[in-house]
């Protein structure tokens, strides 16, 4: 049951978004995973009994055994597929799901390929090859990533933002992506652009033209 819980939190989240740690990976045929050992994921999980400085711990008890310090959900399991869930709300039966070592290694074996494909991003990408963004709010996708296309919307994430970077990093470029993704959604008569540039006019110079690649 613990190894189909941290199995399914990798199917939720990327490798750079979790990161597996501790002796448990081995143990619990963890090590397939491409989060397993992710020492600069965002979140680190540990597993077992290791010492490591993480930001969660998941861990097995024989019954009668109190759980580390700091613990605050314990699943005492009653039979493969049927457990009882302890919070500080209370408790409450539960059908649990459980998941063999080699069920395991299936699925790590899967992600990794899955991961090795999705870390390769393109140089450049125009806007005919990004995913289309919906037209309510003040939606643009801006480039692709690791996971896929990145969309920023003004209305759900704003009504600010800053891009900041050293010079030459790809500000102004973005900055101009940004404002040709919203136009490529947009009407003028659902949108208007006020461009103040405090740097001479370099960002939004005219003669440049609106690029139609972004990163």
């Amino acid at each position: 049951m613990a190894r189909a819980i941290v199995v399914q939190l990798c199917l939720r989240f990327a490798p750079a978004q979790l990161g597996l740690a501790g002796d448990g990976i081995g143990e619990w045929a963890l090590d397939a995973l491409p989060h397993a050992g992710r020492r600069r994921a965002a979140f680190r999980l540990g597993i077992g009994e290791s010492e490591l400085r993480t930001d969660a711990i998941i861990c097995v008890r024989r019954p009668g055994t109190e759980p580390p310090d700091g613990i605050t959900t314990v699943v005492d399991c009653v039979d493969p597929g049927r457990a009882r869930v302890r919070t500080p709300e209370g408790e409450r039966e539960i059908v649990a799901e459980a998941l063999s070592a080699q069920q395991a290694r299936i699925v790590g074996a899967d992600l990794s390929g899955r991961s090795d494909a999705e870390t390769s991003i393109p140089d450049r990408i125009g806007f005919d090859d990004l995913s289309p963004v919906s037209a309510d709010g003040l939606a643009a996708s801006l480039g692709r990533g690791e996971r896929g296309d990145m969309t920023v919307d003004l209305v759900e994430d704003g009504p600010h933002a800053i891009v900041t970077g050293m010079t030459g990093t790809g500000k102004s470029e973005l900055l101009t992506s940004w404002v040709a993704g919203l136009a490529a959604v947009h009407s003028p008569q659902e949108l208007a652009f006020v461009l103040v540039d405090f740097k001479g006019g370099t960002a939004f110079d005219p003669s440049g033209g609106c690029r139609t690649s972004s990163r």
